[in-house]
């Protein structure tokens, strides 16, 4: 009688061990199977958004974007994909339109007619017009000149209350030491026009931090050839329009006056980047 009583409970035993070992194995295997479905998930994410990518590279949106670069980068980052989706939309809507108003007009031309019935009577036009055709040389800077005074080939653009006399414009100075150049820039950060080569986050409109694509690497080269040259140049890469623009030239006479304090430097070049101002 005990002998079958503790069978029993052996029997018990074992198959509450079964039971436990059962529900064990199958929450392993629903683990395992949840983390393989995360890390399909995960992949799919990745190539989803890898294929995203190569996709904008070619959409008509990534294109619109580089063919409107001038107007892109001088604006914020939020106000550059306001203007890319815009654009973008813009750009289809005419394309759209353009395939209406040929459809609906008598715009369309077949090629083939104008080959066959008036080809010689145009060419009969193309070469009378060549003959009379007049050929002006275009002048190397066809902008209005609005310059309110002049010394040799230095222009100056007066737009402020102070009147430039004569006196001031005759330079009346004997430079002794020819050999010594100090070059800085009061606008430090002007940039110019980014290229699908020379790319640059702009910090301003035609402006950047970055003193590899501003007007600082300009002075750099002009020192580097100053001094092959044989001068003695000397480059200052201070900020002095950055964080704020108000108050550069200040700024930059201090810089100079610091730069120049107790040294017979009379060579002083504040270079800034060249631009075609609004007419």
């Amino acid at each position: 009688m005990n002998i079958a009583v503790i069978n029993l409970k052996d029997i018990l035993k074992y198959l509450i061990r079964i039971v436990i070992v059962s529900l064990l194995i199958i929450i392993l295997i629903n683990l395992l199977r949840l983390e393989g479905v995360q890390r399909q998930e995960k992949i799919i994410r990745e190539t989803i958004s890898d294929k995203t990518k190569e996709i904008s590279k070619y959409s008509f949106k990534g294109c619109l974007d580089f063919s409107l670069s001038a107007i892109s980068y001088s604006k914020t980052r939020d106000e550059r994909e306001q203007i890319s989706v815009a654009s973008t939309i813009l750009n289809l809507e005419i394309g759209m339109l353009d395939k209406n108003l040929l459809r609906s007009t008598d715009l369309v031309i077949n090629e083939n007619e104008v080959l066959d019935d008036n080809y010689e009577e145009i060419q009969d036009t193309v070469a009378e017009t060549q003959e009379n055709v007049i050929i002006e040389r275009v002048s190397e800077n066809n902008i209005p000149e609005k310059s309110t005074n002049s010394y040799n080939t230095v222009y100056v653009y007066n737009e402020s209350d102070h009147e430039i006399t004569e006196t001031m414009l005759i330079p009346d100075i004997e430079i002794t030491n020819k050999k010594d150049v100090f070059i800085y820039h009061a606008h430090t950060c002007e940039s110019y026009t980014p290229s699908e080569q020379y790319n640059y986050e702009m910090t301003g409109n035609f402006r950047t931090a970055d003193l590899n694509y501003n007007v600082v690497r300009t002075g750099s080269e002009l020192a580097n050839y100053l001094n092959d040259k044989g001068f003695r140049a000397t480059h200052d890469k201070t900020y002095h329009d950055y964080p704020t623009y108000s108050g550069s030239y200040a700024r930059a006479l201090e810089t100079v006056e610091k730069n120049l304090a107790g040294k017979d430097v009379q060579l002083v070049l504040d270079l800034h980047r060249d631009a075609i101002r609004e007419q």
